[in-house]
């Protein structure tokens, strides 16, 4: 399944907040897919040191790249199923973590990578 744009998206953004500039420097958007799945985005001019990272969560793990980094958290069990069977509330399936450096990756090649691993993310199987 390749990405879709959201079915819905709700945005709100403040003009000057932190600067005199006549553009938008404080953005939040809240979006919603035909799936069911969310997402948000925030960016902002006004925050130090400031934070440049792009998280994906689903039922099987998370995707975070931050830092020059990729890091995976993938939940050994789906975590609908698991929390459906689960014992206890708000237990937690067991997990495994990968780290990836790459920061010699050029700059060209990482929105590319990362639609690619999006789509294989978001692929149903």
């Amino acid at each position: 399944m390749a990405l879709r744009p959201p079915a819905r998206v709700r945005g709100f953004c403040q003009l000057g907040r932190y600067h005199n500039v006549e553009v938008e420097d404080n953005v939040t958007a809240y979006l919603e897919y035909a799936n069911g799945a969310t997402g948000v985005f925030v960016t902002s001019t006004g925050e130090a040191p400031g934070t440049n990272r792009f998280e994906i969560a689903g039922a099987r793990g998370k995707a975070v790249i931050e830092n020059n980094q990729l890091r995976f958290t993938r939940n050994e069990a789906s975590m609908i199923e698991f929390s459906q069977t689960a014992k206890v509330g708000f237990a937690k399936p067991e997990v495994w973590n990968v780290e990836i450096p790459f920061e010699n990756a050029p700059r060209r090649t990482r929105p590319c990578c990362r639609i690619s691993w999006m789509r294989s993310w978001t692929a149903r199987r």
